[in-house]
């Protein structure tokens, strides 16, 4: 028997884009056939325990089933696996794109989902990325109506009644749509200079010969204490850890910048600047 007739045809999905998370079109997908997403990767035989995973998984996602289900093309669906394959795929350096200070990492940009379809930028599921490379407005990660932290893996085992089109535009929590937060924008050379680094440290991250931190932009940190995963205040080692030290990173621009950051300190939520700075404990 073959996949077409294996796995049921689904439509009114929007097109996965080339700069977008396979976990947001995942979640699309699910709201399409309006069932759990849970129900529909287990549907494809996926092992993946939350849609976050998708995104730096390295386990291949199932091509064929996902492919004959949406029209999409099986080596276009491959091409989204391809960051699993880099540094962002080995768990020691989870909080560069899978959980930071124990939350799963996912921040948006407003002015970006103001345009539609929304859809999750694969950027924003790294904890380096704070400035929009298209609007140069802040990074939020939590809701302006709720305050809650945007994880949208909540909704893994939950049906899905809204929208595949508008679906990702709005809080996982309250539902509110996240278009109307507030749009922070730092001055014009601060901006760039921020955009330089960030872009700088994914050029190493994905890049394939990338094994080991070096040049001080990434740096090893045996760190784990328990305030990082559990919020709790000990002083333990947990685990093997590998953080940002944002310091090395910007050296001159370190000082505008936390300035900057810490102005907007309602809003701010937790971004990555002034956490990696604060707790992780370079080598």
């Amino acid at each position: 028997m073959s996949d077409s007739t294996q796995f049921p045809r689904c439509f009114n999905i929007p097109p996965i884009p080339e700069d977008g998370a396979l976990s947001g079109w995942i979640m699309q997908v699910a709201a399409a056939r309006r069932i759990p997403v849970r129900d529909l990767v287990r549907e494809w035989k996926y092992p993946i325990r939350s849609t976050y995973e998708a995104d730096f998984s390295r386990e291949i996602p199932p091509l064929s089933a996902m492919a004959s289900m949406t029209l999409e093309s099986p080596v276009h669906l491959a091409s989204y696996h391809r960051q699993g394959r880099t540094l962002l795929g080995d768990y020691r350096y989870a909080c560069l794109s899978q959980h930071r200070n124990g939350a799963y990492v996912h921040c948006y940009c407003p002015a970006c989902l103001a345009e539609n379809p929304s859809y999750i930028r694969l950027k924003w599921r790294l904890g380096y990325q704070f400035l929009c490379e298209h609007h140069h407005i802040l990074l939020l990660d939590r809701c302006p109506n709720c305050t809650a932290a945007i994880d949208f893996s909540i909704i893994f085992g939950k049906s899905l009644r809204t929208d595949p089109f508008s679906l990702l535009g709005n809080c996982p929590n309250c539902q509110e749509s996240l278009k109307r937060a507030r749009r922070i924008t730092p001055p014009q050379e601060l901006a760039e200079k921020l955009t330089t680094a960030q872009n700088t440290i994914h050029q190493l991250t994905t890049h394939p010969t990338f094994k080991h931190p070096r040049a001080g932009v990434i740096s090893s940190a045996k760190v784990l204490d328990s305030f990082l995963l559990r919020k709790q205040h000990k002083t333990e080692v947990s685990s093997e850890y590998v953080g940002l030290n944002y310091r090395r990173l910007f050296l001159n621009q370190f000082e505008d910048a936390h300035a900057f950051f810490q102005s907007f300190s309602e809003e701010r939520g937790y971004l990555p600047l002034e956490l990696t700075c604060d707790i992780l404990h370079p080598l």
